[in-house]
């Protein structure tokens, strides 16, 4: 939902809407793909450098910077009356592909296959994937629709959303970075509420929790 199905769909159009012609729109639309596969390589450096939350956050900020360039400026000069608008909102079609590339295009597998333990971890990947491919369907659906009836403004509405998902990150997604999967079950699970923190035996009562909370997982997934 962050409107990387549409860019990736409808990119030939979008270029063409602002005033490229068919083959030099084909042409960028090739050139955008090549440089996400470039772009990718560098999130697998940034990704263990960085952190998984921080390259959610810069990558969603990029890509609402774009969004808001290429809603404001077609509304700024309608018709494509200013040439320096258009080809502006083309490079910023570069840069949103670019912070997709660094944010939620690989990290979104990455952090979606460390959050969920181990027992739901299949079926968590499953659903999440699958809320991917219905996102996808219905942005694919709603994007012409908006383009022919609210024209640019459509890009303010994808903008929002990637607004609201840099709130979300901040307010909500622990960084895992560096972190094993057995330390990121600590991370989910709540700290149980009979263990003391001032306890000199808090750790010993703290793995018999954990040892606990494990068996009782095995339990689920024998049933």
């Amino acid at each position: 939902m962050c409107g990387s199905t549409a860019m990736k769909y409808y990119l030939p159009t979008n270029f063409i809407a602002l005033g490229l012609g068919k083959e030099m729109s084909l042409l960028a639309s090739g050139i955008e793909s090549s440089l996400k596969v470039g772009c990718t390589v560098i999130e697998m450096i940034l990704i263990d450098r960085a952190g998984r939350k921080t390259t959610l956050v810069l990558g969603s900020i990029i890509m609402a910077v774009a969004l808001l360039i290429n809603g404001a400026l077609p509304l700024a000069y309608p018709h494509n009356t200013n040439h320096v608008s258009d080809y502006a909102c083309v490079v910023f079609i570069f840069f949103f592909s670019f912070g997709y590339s660094i944010g939620f295009g690989p990290n979104s597998w990455v952090y979606g296959a460390e959050i969920f333990p181990t027992y739901v971890r299949a079926k968590g990947l499953c659903i999440s994937a699958s809320a991917g491919s219905i996102g996808s369907i219905i942005v694919a659906q709603f994007w012409p629709i908006a383009m022919q009836t609210i024209q640019s403004r459509t890009y303010f509405i994808f903008m929002v959303t990637n607004i609201a998902a840099v709130v979300l990150i901040i307010a909500f997604f622990p960084e895992t970075k560096g972190k094993t999967l057995e330390e990121l079950d600590d991370v989910f699970h709540q700290r149980p509420l009979n263990v003391d923190d001032n306890d000199p035996n808090i750790i010993t009562k703290y793995r018999d929790a954990k040892q606990q909370s494990l068996v009782e997982e095995v339990t689920v997934m024998t049933r």
